[in-house]
């Protein structure tokens, strides 16, 4: 996971337009449970690509692990807005079962 992490650092400088790279790591982040410096990562990625739908998936996953409900809505509204069909309708069925 460690070279992982390295190479797609690396990466992500050579590269820097391309969100791949950045998501990596917070993905890299988010299987060591250190969903806030995950977060750290998707919220990069989504400050130039707010549409990614990646950065939004982990991020909800990342809030979700942290029991973060404010910062989970969040995330959801984004695939709500920003999600494939399919991802749209569960996003707005999770929001609808968050307001309850």
């Amino acid at each position: 996971r460690e070279a992982f992490r390295r190479i797609s650092e690396k990466l992500s400088g050579i590269y820097p337009s391309n969100p791949e790279f950045v998501n990596n790591i917070g993905s890299y982040y988010l299987l060591k449970h250190d969903y806030k410096t995950a977060l750290k990562y998707y919220n990069k990625v989504l400050k130039e690509h707010p549409d990614d739908a990646t950065a939004i998936r982990n991020g909800i996953l990342a809030a979700r692990k942290q029991k973060n409900v404010k910062q989970e809505k969040k995330y959801l509204e984004m695939m709500a807005k920003y999600g494939s069909d399919g991802d749209r309708l569960q996003a707005e069925a999770r929001l609808a079962a968050l307001k309850k």
